[in-house]
C-alpha cells in the first residue's frame, strides 16, 4: 500500500498559520495515524523557529518552496503530493482549521467506499465545488500530473485562484467517482449525502476557521446555528 499524505501550504509569518500548523499535524497524529503530513513551507517567509518545531514531529515531511507569492500558486503546493509515485491518498488540508472527529467519520466513510475522490461542504458559506482544504483524492486516471496542469493554471489574486482549478480542471473528471458529504449546497447534477455524524453542542464545523487562541469565528457559528435549526424547524412542519 502507497503513503497516505495530509498536505498543508505555508507561507508568511500570521500566527494563527503559525500555530494552526502546529496543532494541525499534533491532532493528525491522534485521528490519523497512519498518514503523514507533508508541509509545503516558504522558505523566504516562514520563521525558522517554526521549521525547527515541525522537524521535531515524527509525522512530518517538509517540503521548500521559494518564489514570489504573486506568481508560485503558493495555495496550490498542497495539491502536488498526489504526483509522487509513493502516494497513493491525498487530503488537503487548511492550516487556519482544525481537524476534527466529525471530518474523521466523513474520510472514514470515503476511505470505505473506493471512490476515487471526498469532497465535504459543511457550512452554508462553503458553495463552491470543492473547497481547497476540504477535499482527498487517490490517483485520478485521467489527470496523471496534477503540477503539469496547475503550471498552466493563472494564478489571479491572492485566494480562491486554487478552488477555480479544482472547479475548472478536477471537478468535471471526479464528481461521478466522489464521495460528498455536504450539509447544505449542492452543485446541480452530482449525488450528496449528509455528513455521518450530527454537529456537536457548539456547532463545530469541518473548515471552520481558528486563530492562534483557538478561537472560533462566532458570527460563523451564528449562522450556522440560524440555518440549521432553521431547516430543522421547516421538516418538522413538514412531517
Amino acid at each position: 500500500m502507497g503513503k497516505r499524505v495530509i498536505s498543508f501550504s505555508l507561507w508568511g509569518s500570521k500566527p494563527t498559520y503559525m500555530v494552526g500548523i502546529l496543532r494541525n499535524v499534533d491532532m493528525a497524529k491522534t485521528f490519523y495515524p497512519d498518514f503523514e503530513c507533508w508541509v509545503y513551507l516558504h522558505v523566504d517567509t516562514v520563521p525558522k523557529e517554526i521549521e525547527e518545531k515541525l522537524r521535531t514531529r515524527d509525522n512530518v515531511k517538509i517540503i521548500h518552496k521559494t518564489g514570489d507569492l504573486n506568481l508560485v500558486k503558493p495555495m496550490m503546493w498542497r495539491f502536488e503530493s498526489i504526483d509522487d509515485p509513493e502516494v497513493e491518498i491525498n487530503m488537503s488540508r487548511d492550516c487556519d482549521t482544525k481537524i476534527m472527529i466529525r471530518e474523521k467519520y466523513a474520510v472514514n466513510q470515503w476511505l470505505a467506499s473506493g471512490k476515487t475522490f471526498h469532497i465535504m461542504r459543511d457550512h452554508p458559506k462553503h458553495k463552491v465545488h470543492i473547497m481547497g482544504g476540504m477535499f482527498g483524492t487517490r490517483k485520478i486516471p485521467k489527470l496523471p500530473l496534477w503540477k503539469t496542469v496547475m503550471e498552466r493554471y493563472k494564478q489571479e489574486g491572492v485566494y480562491m485562484y486554487d478552488q477555480d482549478f479544482l472547479r475548472d480542471c478536477v471537478y468535471p473528471l471526479i464528481y461521478n467517482d466522489s464521495i460528498i458529504h455536504t450539509s447544505f449546497h449542492s452543485v446541480v447534477g452530482e449525488s450528496a449525502i449528509r455528513f455521518p455524524t450530527e454537529y456537536d453542542a457548539q456547532y463545530n464545523f469541518v473548515g471552520q476557521y481558528i486563530n492562534e487562541n483557538e478561537e472560533q469565528n462566532m458570527d460563523n457559528v451564528r449562522e450556522l446555528y440560524e440555518k440549521y435549526t432553521q431547516r430543522a424547524k421547516k421538516m418538522r412542519m413538514i412531517m
